[in-house]
């Protein structure tokens, strides 16, 4: 699938929420949940690793916890 391969080279070293790999990733029919789906495939494949993430707390909105992924080295 090609898309599986460019979002595996969308990845990084660092944990990072779907929603910033997913805006990495041009094409007119990528979507979010296109990415997330790619995101689950390649770290059930070994080449991804999946993790909770907290998003640190800004003025007007509280801490969160999301799903993020890293490429595995």
């Amino acid at each position: 699938d090609e898309l599986m391969e460019v979002v595996a080279e969308a990845l990084t070293e660092d944990f990072e929420p779907i929603a910033n790999i997913a805006g990495r990733i041009e094409g007119e029919d990528v979507t979010v949940a296109k990415v997330q789906y790619r995101l689950r495939k390649l770290a059930e494949a070994g080449r991804a690793e999946k993790s909770e993430i907290t998003i640190p707390a800004t003025e007007g909105s509280k801490a969160r916890k999301v799903v993020g992924y890293r490429a595995i080295v």
